[in-house]
């Protein structure tokens, strides 16, 4: 082994996913990672709608109503 090769690399190396297709899926595993997903997605958009609450108090509380 050189010492080029040693360590840490400096880039990530290309990685290729390859689906693997069945004749039956397993229902429960694919319930469960669109659960999973499902809980991701409101979970960012939770915390991206309380950011956007913080940064700009006055028109998020106040919107809709009439002044």
């Amino acid at each position: 082994m050189s010492k080029k090769e040693r360590g840490r690399p400096m880039c990530s190396h290309h990685v290729r996913i390859v689906p693997e297709y069945r004749e039956t899926p397993d229902m429960e595993k694919l319930g469960q990672a669109l659960i999973s997903v499902a809980v991701n997605i409101a979970e960012r958009k939770k915390t991206t709608s309380d950011t956007n609450t913080v940064a700009n108090p006055a028109t998020s509380s106040t919107e809709g109503r009439a002044a």
